[in-house]
């Protein structure tokens, strides 16, 4: 009887979260230039950037969304918004407006004027605010478009609602040397905020001197395939995060669980033939070991170790990778050499070119980063000719 009345409780606790959630609205926060990305972002927003073989960063903030039963969905752009519309109108369309579930673009400069961006988070709620009042939501979920994550919105909702509170703000503990890289909340026993620096300017601190605000504990919400695993979440805002969170999913046990049938990421895909393996000769053998490897792609008598290759890349004979995250319809011409690298959409690596060997001569052709990834570009690529 007790075990029944256990079931019975958690059946009824999962149909009030989803409640909550039908009563909501998301906005995700798409504008960001991504600056510390370097030339990934030179013609993409942030989360337009391409992320683990076959999806883009807002992938995952959108598919926690549907998976969690939010599904009125507002994206806010702002620069370099024509990659990720293209992404959004082609993968997300899918969504039913007859059914109360929407996915509407926001632009800045649409609202109140000509000439008005977005200057920030609540300035952005703020310009479409009638759109919002329209819909007519119970409650307001802002989400960063830019982070990579997996999480449950309905159960910080009915955190929310638990606590009595006018503001929820999700947090993640960090090591105490990190910490200076994110905003800083300190909380009471409660859970209450008390004090925070580097984020909110005007409408967060005023609910905090009044008690109003309260912080969630990311790990209560984070959807993790074991109760032991990782509580995931990555800003991958620099080339070495990016880079080291992509090679993250090539291990045998990656921290972030992308294979979990029961929380999907979903994402546009282009229909393509499987990948392809070509020639087993002993000095000329198609091959990839501890990789990841794409619809499209045509390992050419290559070998790729420890690797990331998204959709149709082409790596010819004699080729050898290892530590290497190739984006789309990247061509590698023969006997060339790449390690440790992130190499752009579409670029063509010559033949014979040595790529992470060398490593002043790599910061004089390519960027190379702190922590000594170098990341190619189509352009960085033509200034060699």
């Amino acid at each position: 009887m007790r075990d029944r009345r256990k079931g019975e409780h958690m059946l009824s606790s999962a149909r009030i979260q989803q409640r909550l959630a039908q009563r909501s609205i998301a906005l995700v926060l798409a504008g960001g230039r991504g600056s510390r990305l370097k030339q990934l972002t030179d013609r993409r927003a942030k989360p337009a950037v391409f992320f683990g073989g076959k999806f883009r960063i807002i992938d995952f903030a959108l598919s926690n969304c549907l998976n969690s039963g939010v599904r009125r969905i507002g994206i806010l752009t702002q620069y370099k918004a024509h990659s990720l519309l293209r992404h959004l109108q082609m993968g997300w369309s899918f969504l039913r407006p007859e059914m109360n579930e929407f996915l509407d673009l926001l632009p800045a400069q649409q609202r109140l004027d000509e000439v008005t961006w977005y200057r920030g988070t609540a300035d952005a709620v703020y310009q479409n605010f009638d759109i919002l009042r329209a819909a007519n939501p119970q409650f307001l979920i802002i989400l960063a478009g830019d982070h990579i994550y997996k999480m449950d919105y309905s159960n910080m909702l009915a955190d929310h609602i638990d606590k009595g509170a006018d503001c929820t703000v999700a947090c993640v503990e960090v090591p105490l040397e990190e910490a200076s890289d994110f905003g800083v909340m300190a909380v009471d026993d409660s859970m209450a905020i008390v004090d925070f620096l580097d984020f909110g300017k005007d409408i967060v601190p005023n609910l905090v001197s009044r008690g109003l605000a309260v912080a969630h504990s990311f790990e209560e919400s984070c959807v993790k395939t074991t109760p032991e695993a990782e509580a995931y979440w990555r800003d991958v805002g620099t080339i070495d995060a990016y880079w080291a969170a992509n090679l993250d999913l090539v291990m045998p046990t990656p921290s972030l669980d992308i294979y979990d049938p029961n929380w999907p990421i979903w994402t546009y895909q282009q229909q393509l033939p499987p990948a392809k393996f070509l020639f087993d000769d002993a000095d000329r053998r198609g091959m990839a070991v501890d990789s990841m490897v794409s619809g499209g792609c045509i390992i050419s008598g290559a070998t790729v170790r420890r690797s990331l290759l998204f959709s149709n890349c082409r790596i010819n004979s004699y080729v050898q990778t290892c530590e290497a995250v190739l984006l789309p319809e990247v061509q590698v011409g023969r006997h060339a050499r790449l390690t440790k690298v992130v190499v752009d959409r579409g670029c063509r690596i010559q033949e014979g070119l040595v790529i992470g060997e060398d490593p002043e001569l790599d910061a004089k052709r390519f960027y190379r980063s702190e922590g000594g990834v170098t990341l190619v570009s189509a352009d960085m690529l033509a200034a060699l000719d």
